[in-house]
C-alpha cells in the first residue's frame, strides 16, 4: 500500500478515505513497513486497471535521518518499529 498523500494527513491521524480508505490514529501505529515499489488498483466505473508506482523511500530515509528517528532501509523497503 502506498504512503499517503500528504493532503490526507491529519495532526493526530491519517484521514478517512484517502490512500489507506480508513482513518488510523498514529498512536495506534507500531509498525511501519513502506515498499519501495507499489500497484495501485484504479477503479473507473465497473474498470479496473492496475498501476505500478515507485515510491522514494530513499528520499524518505533521509528525512528520518535529520529527524534522527530509526528505520531500517534495503532496496525493497523501508522498515519503522514505532514500539
Amino acid at each position: 500500500m502506498p504512503i499517503p498523500l500528504l493532503s490526507e494527513l491529519g495532526d493526530e491521524w491519517v484521514s478517512d478515505g484517502g490512500t489507506w480508505t480508513q482513518p488510523f490514529p498514529y498512536g495506534e501505529l507500531a509498525h511501519l513497513i513502506i515498499p519501495h515499489n507499489t500497484v495501485l488498483e484504479l477503479w473507473t466505473g465497473n474498470e479496473v486497471r492496475w498501476e505500478a508506482q515507485t515510491q522514494d523511500i530513499n528520499r524518505l530515509a533521509e528525512v528520518l535521518k535529520t529527524r534522527e528517528i530509526e528505520y531500517v532501509l534495503s532496496e525493497l523497503v523501508l522498515e519503522l518499529k514505532l514500539y
